[in-house]
C-alpha cells in the first residue's frame, strides 16, 4: 500500500479529512467537490461555520469532518438559500463536508464583530444554545461560497472542465476575434488547438515570425516564408485606357495592357517535406468536386480530414487578408505510391489524380527529383487558383 508522508492511507478523501492543513484551501475545496460524484452544488456539497474559539487560528480550516445523514438533513435545513427544488434533487448518499473555519465569518477571532459578541455567542454555544452561531452560519457559508467561486473563476488550476470550454477560453477567443460562433467556423481548428497560440493570434501586428511559428506548430512541419513575391494584377475595367473616352492623359492616367505588375502583390509559403497523405489533405477541392460536397462538411481525403480549410483558415487569419498567399507543399517523391490507370472519372474524396499536384508523368529514374513541389494559390478573397 503506498504511503502518503508518514501516514498510511487507503484513498485520498482519508488524507484529505485528516491532513487537511497540508492541502491549499481552495484545492482541497475543489477536491472536496469533485470527490461527489452527484450533481451537487458547493453550497449543498460544502458547509461553513464559524470557530468561536479565542484562541489565534495556526491555520486556515480549523477542523473538517463528514456529517451523518441526521447532521446533514439538519444542516439543509438551517441553509435559508436552499429552495425545496434542490433538497428534491440532493441524491441519497451524497455526503456534505463540514468546514470549521474564522476566516470570512462574521463572529470569530478574524471576524468583523466586536470582542464582547463573540465572547457572548461562544458563551451561548458552550451551553449548547446554539441559535445565534447557527444564524451567524447563514452568512458565513454565503461569505465562503462567493469567496471560492470568485477565486474558481478567476483561476484555471480550479477548473475541472477541459480548457477549451472554460470561460477564460471564450475570454481569449473574444482578443482574438474568434468568439463569434460564425468567425470561429473559419479557422477549422479545435479551440484546444488554438489555447496555446492566443497570445500570438490575439496580437493585430502580424509579423513573418508569427505566421512561420503557428503554421508550424498547426501543420507539424517546417514552415518558410518568402516576401514580396511579385504577379500580374488586372486592371479593373473602369481603370483601363480607352483612348478619346477616359483614362488617356499620357503619363498620368494611361497604362498600356491590361494587367499591371506587383513586386509586393503575394507571400511566398514554402511547407515540408510532407508525405504524400499530408499533400492529400492540403490540397484545395477541384471545381467539380466542390460541386459535388456542395452543402456538405469539407472532404479532403477518404478519411474526411479537412486540412485546406484550416490551413486558408489560419493564413487569411494571419495574413488578415491583405496579400495572395502562394502556397509550396513540397511532398517527398519516396512516399508517393505508384499510379494504376485507369481511375474513376468522379470521386467524392480528393484521392483521383490530378496531373501535377497527385499524379505526375515518369521519368528516367536519374532525372527525378527527391523532393516534389505543388502550388496553389489562397487569395485574399474567397476564390483558389492555380500558382
Amino acid at each position: 500500500m503506498a504511503r502518503i508522508g508518514r501516514h498510511r492511507y487507503r484513498t485520498v478523501k482519508e488524507y484529505m479529512l485528516r491532513q487537511y492543513g497540508n492541502f491549499n484551501v481552495f484545492q482541497l475545496m475543489r477536491l472536496l467537490l469533485s470527490d461527489s460524484g452527484s450533481k451537487q452544488s458547493i453550497g449543498q456539497r460544502l458547509r461553513f461555520r464559524a470557530d468561536l474559539s479565542a484562541a489565534f487560528p495556526a491555520r486556515e480550516f480549523a477542523q473538517i469532518r463528514l456529517l451523518p445523514a441526521v447532521e446533514n438533513e439538519r444542516a439543509a435545513d438551517k441553509d435559508a438559500g436552499e429552495t425545496a427544488g434542490e433538497k428534491a434533487d440532493q441524491e441519497a448518499g451524497d455526503e456534505t463536508v463540514e468546514i470549521v473555519t474564522s476566516n470570512f465569518c462574521v463572529a470569530s477571532v478574524t471576524g468583523p464583530m466586536p470582542e464582547t459578541f463573540t465572547e457572548w455567542a461562544r458563551e451561548l454555544s458552550a451551553l449548547r444554545s446554539t441559535a445565534m452561531a447557527d444564524f451567524l452560519d447563514i452568512f458565513n457559508q454565503r461569505a465562503n461560497v462567493l469567496r471560492y467561486q470568485m477565486k474558481h473563476a478567476l483561476t484555471l488550476g480550479l477548473n475541472d472542465m477541459p480548457p477549451a470550454d472554460t470561460e477564460m477560453a471564450h475570454c481569449l477567443a473574444s482578443l482574438m476575434g474568434l468568439a463569434s460562433p460564425k468567425l470561429a467556423a473559419q479557422v477549422p481548428l479545435p479551440a484546444r488547438g488554438w489555447l496555446g497560440l492566443a497570445g500570438l493570434l490575439a496580437n493585430r501586428r502580424k509579423h513573418a515570425s508569427t505566421l512561420v511559428h503557428v503554421l508550424g506548430i498547426a501543420l507539424g512541419t517546417g514552415v518558410k516564408l518568402t516576401e514580396h513575391i511579385g504577379a500580374w494584377l488586372d486592371i479593373d475595367e473602369r481603370d483601363r485606357c480607352a483612348l478619346g473616352r477616359r483614362n488617356h492623359r499620357l503619363g498620368q492616367t494611361a497604362v498600356v495592357g491590361r494587367r499591371v505588375w506587383d513586386q509586393q502583390a503575394r507571400l511566398r509559403i514554402d511547407i515540408g517535406a510532407i508525405d504524400y497523405d499530408a499533400l492529400r489533405r492540403l490540397l484545395p477541392p477541384t471545381p467539380l468536386q466542390s460541386a459535388m460536397s456542395e452543402g456538405e462538411a469539407p472532404r479532403h481525403d477518404a478519411s474526411g480530414e479537412s486540412g485546406y480549410a484550416m490551413l486558408t483558415g489560419l493564413v487569411k487569419l494571419l495574413v488578415d487578408r491583405l496579400a495572395d498567399c502562394e502556397i509550396v507543399l513540397n511532398v517527398s517523391a519516396d512516399s508517393i505510391p505508384p499510379t494504376q490507370l485507369p481511375q474513376p472519372a468522379r470521386r467524392r474524396d480528393f484521392t483521383s489524380m490530378r496531373l501535377g499536384q497527385t499524379a505526375w508523368l515518369a521519368g528516367a529514374p536519374e532525372q527525378r527529383d527527391p523532393i516534389r513541389p505543388v502550388r496553389y494559390l489562397i487569395p485574399a478573397s474567397n476564390s483558389v487558383g492555380m500558382a
